[in-house]
């Protein structure tokens, strides 16, 4: 699977930073990042910048807080953020591959919805070009699990039992991400109803032969492959914990309540939980930031720490206790 340039005009760590920085002066969930609004001579390093980075990266290939940094810069518009992410989807959602001779698509989208993506990302770009701050996640695309409703859009679990059913008022969250500006790009797969480990019709974009994992397998595959910087999924038993795992992701399971189920689909609705799903943790912890919207939410970093002892304060556990069956071969060589 292709990789981003490890060279690149703009580094990783300096987006990062940047982007942390800007929500850090923001001061509170959903803020804008930092830059500077100088008129011209901003408008004119912006486009300088853009020359150079459209050179050396894809933007499909950039994480939430990356693009976000760009987003917000005026270094990269929403629209063409938008456009990217639907060209890598046709180009990676449908094609066979093949390990260890078993060819299977990836398949993580049960729909996408071109036009209502670029209607979002055009209203982005002018919320961001209006001079006002705009939230953080203003124009970043986005795949919601088909567990979670969006008004006038259909909401299928990935089941046929359910064929033809349209939303007809939007899930809590949804509210809240649209309201910050994101992008909707379409319903990722779930196991049906969410009820399953393993999400079967979604191929692992590492071996396309075995399980993403469920239930939220369909938005791990998506964001693995690079067709999407930012992703939504549940779990009631490990539907985000095993799919981030089994195809190399970070999510965070938040505290039950913390984002609301309303507007979810269910599956036992007293250990349901809705969260985020990304490539990093700083990504996932900004967008955990407006899905649990509320000024309780205590902010979570979205950068890399400083200084010469970076983890000081932080304490990981270790176990010398392995499981008492023996680890699978294949799993133990990941």
């Amino acid at each position: 699977m292709p990789r981003p340039p490890r060279a690149a005009a703009i580094r990783r760590r300096e987006l990062l930073a940047a982007a942390a920085a800007g929500a850090l002066a923001a001061g509170e969930s959903g803020r804008a990042l930092a830059a500077g609004r100088d008129g011209d001579s901003r408008a004119k390093r912006s486009r300088a910048s853009t020359a150079t980075w459209d050179q050396r990266t894809d933007p499909a290939d950039l994480g939430l807080v990356e693009a976000a940094a760009l987003l917000h810069a005026r270094q990269l518009s929403a629209v063409e953020l938008a456009r990217a992410c639907l060209e890598r989807i046709e180009v990676r959602n449908g094609g066979l591959l093949s390990f260890d001779g078993a060819p299977k698509a990836i398949n993580a989208w049960v729909r996408l919805y071109p036009e209502v993506a670029l209607r979002h990302a055009h209203a982005a770009d002018r919320r961001l070009a209006s001079g006002r701050r705009a939230p953080l996640l203003c124009g970043i695309p986005l795949g919601l699990k088909d567990l979670y409703a969006v008004r006038g859009l259909p909401l299928t679990a990935s089941s046929r039992v359910l064929e033809g059913n349209v939303a007809s008022e939007s899930s809590a969250v949804w509210a809240r991400l649209r309201a910050a500006g994101m992008v909707l790009l379409g319903h990722t797969h779930t196991h049906e109803f969410g009820a399953g480990p393993t999400t079967d019709q979604v191929g692992n974009p590492w071996r396309p032969a075995r399980s993403a994992g469920g239930s939220s397998g369909g938005s791990a595959a998506a964001l693995a492959t690079r067709m999407v910087p930012a992703a939504t999924g549940t779990d009631t038993g490990g539907s985000l914990r095993f799919p981030a795992s089994f195809c190399g992701l970070s999510t965070i399971k938040p505290t039950y309540g913390l984002v609301p189920p309303a507007g979810l689909i269910p599956v036992a609705s007293s250990i349901d939980h809705a969260g985020p799903m990304a490539r990093t943790v700083a990504d996932c912890a900004a967008l955990l930031q407006t899905m649990g919207a509320g000024a309780w939410l205590p902010r979570l970093a979205t950068g890399p720490r400083t200084g010469l002892r970076p983890l000081a304060g932080l304490t990981v556990a270790v176990t010398d206790r392995l499981p008492d069956a023996a680890m699978q071969a294949d799993a133990a060589d990941g």
